[in-house]
């Protein structure tokens, strides 16, 4: 930790940065506040030379102090108390993944703005791993992130997504999820969705259904588009009841309780990993943890048993 002067410092390199340059409002609001309050969170800098220091986090910080600076000509303005690599810590890849990092972690994003920075992360994960051997990219790349494997994949897959419809993410007009399952059609249905305004207000349950319509690129986009339409009509209509009686012989003590889950057979084991994963990221107690995976354990026994289901 130092205090560095700023006439020292330079900004990453342009094929790093996905991040758009922060707005005029918010250079005003941080500034104001820096000049009251001071610096609350240092910068990250990598010194790549004597005198050149690269800035890995804090450029928007940067900025406001050289404007105050200007505006001042104050000379403790000239300076800026930074956290610093030096040049032999780091290695281009790592200063590249702490810089998506710091950015990702900090900033108020489009949808469009996380999807690119965690495709970015993902790549220089699969070029340099940084857990070592034995975890996946993707399970490595969403820990750098802060956020869960599940929550990663789906900003992954939403680079598969048209713009007018990421877009749409942002307006609060089509839930992430959704849009999700939206990103595995062809891009020319999705086209015809959004131009279409079927997507708005969609329900995840409903992107999902299109989604195991498994229409592929190679399919005629006039019949594809008919098969969306179809799917939604039917998913409009009234739903049909039913009522089943399942029998499951299993011992039970008298402070366990069964608690059934209906679902369509093709969506049981995803279930069940979804469920899983959720229990292991979430801030229950050990023991309830444990019981919950014991559960889910028995579960996936289960599915391999036949069971009598009378309607």
């Amino acid at each position: 930790e130092d205090d560095i002067p700023i006439n020292m410092l330079y900004p990453v390199p342009k094929q790093w940065n996905c991040f758009p340059t922060a707005l005029e409002d918010d250079v005003l609001t941080m500034r104001a506040s820096i000049s009251k309050y001071g610096l609350f969170h240092r910068i990250t800098l990598w010194q790549t030379d004597t005198n050149k220091y690269m800035i890995l986090g804090g450029n928007t910080r940067t900025t406001c102090f050289r404007k105050l600076f200007e505006a001042t000509e104050e000379k403790k303005w000239l300076k800026i108390p930074a956290l610093i690599y030096k040049k032999e810590q780091l290695t281009e890849i790592d200063a590249n993944r702490i810089f998506l990092v710091s950015n990702t972690d900090q900033r108020k994003m489009s949808t469009q703005i996380i999807s690119t920075a965690y495709c970015d992360l993902m790549k220089l994960e699969k070029k340099n791993s940084f857990y070592g051997s034995g975890i996946f990219s993707r399970d490595a790349a969403a820990k750098q992130a802060k956020t869960s494997s599940t929550s990663f994949s789906r900003y992954l897959h939403l680079s598969n997504l048209i713009q007018p419809l990421m877009d749409e993410i942002d307006k609060n007009n089509i839930t992430i999820v959704a849009a999700y399952e939206l990103s595995f059609l062809p891009q020319p249905v999705q086209t015809y969705i959004y131009e279409h305004g079927l997507y708005i207000d969609m329900s995840t349950q409903a992107a999902r259904e299109l989604k195991l319509l498994k229409i592929d690129s190679t399919e005629d986009v006039h019949e594809a588009c008919a098969l969306v339409d179809e799917r939604l009509k039917e998913l409009k209509a009234a739903p049909k009841r039913y009522k089943y009686k399942i029998e499951i012989k299993t011992q039970l003590s008298d402070d366990m309780k069964i608690v059934p889950f209906v679902m369509p057979k093709e969506r049981s084991e995803e279930f069940v990993d979804r469920l899983e994963q959720a229990v292991k990221e979430s801030n229950y107690a050990e023991d309830l943890k444990k019981d919950l995976l014991k559960a889910l354990g028995c579960m996936e026994k289960k599915k391999k048993k036949s069971c009598e289901f009378v309607k």
